[in-house]
């Protein structure tokens, strides 16, 4: 499962955030801790919530005062309870670019040179080459597969 984070690193602008959005005191301490963590927005109104912080802003305001000032960090998990591995995604991803050059053909070089870096995130899991996992199991010859995923360093 694939998310994101986002992360305010400047410890100055954390500070500066705070005396924006809360009153001096337990408040404004309260929530400097939150925003020198990586947060979601979601978690971060819940954890307002829970800590009875008083915003001085409605809140689609200080999310976009916050946001502005964070780092967005792809972040996600390897889904190892489910079947399969999901190495066929890439190939969605190429049909959604060749349907898009199909309308915009003249659009192809500015798609590939000049967009924005895409975020992406690297699975701690790989598929092992064929050589890898298939081998003979028995005295009979039966092909079997054995471990066909390795995770981290193997």
């Amino acid at each position: 499962m694939a998310t994101a984070f986002f992360h305010i690193k400047d410890k100055n602008t954390v500070r500066a955030l705070v005396a924006r959005l809360a009153p001096p005191g337990p408040m404004a301490t309260a929530l400097q801790e939150i925003l020198n963590n990586p947060f979601r927005p979601g978690d971060l109104f819940k954890k307002i919530k829970s800590e009875q912080i008083d915003i001085m802003m409605p809140r689609e305001q200080l999310l976009d005062l916050v946001v502005a000032q964070a780092e967005q960090v792809p972040a996600g998990s390897f889904p190892g309870d489910q079947n399969g591995f999901w190495l066929d995604h890439w190939t969605y991803d190429l049909d959604l670019v060749h349907n898009y050059l199909a309308v915009y053909p003249d659009k192809e070089e500015s798609l590939l040179w000049d967009s924005a870096p895409l975020p992406f995130f690297s699975s701690p899991a790989v598929v092992m080459p064929r050589d890898m996992k298939y081998m003979l199991n028995n005295d009979k010859g039966d092909v079997r597969k054995f471990n066909a995923v390795a995770f981290g360093d193997s």
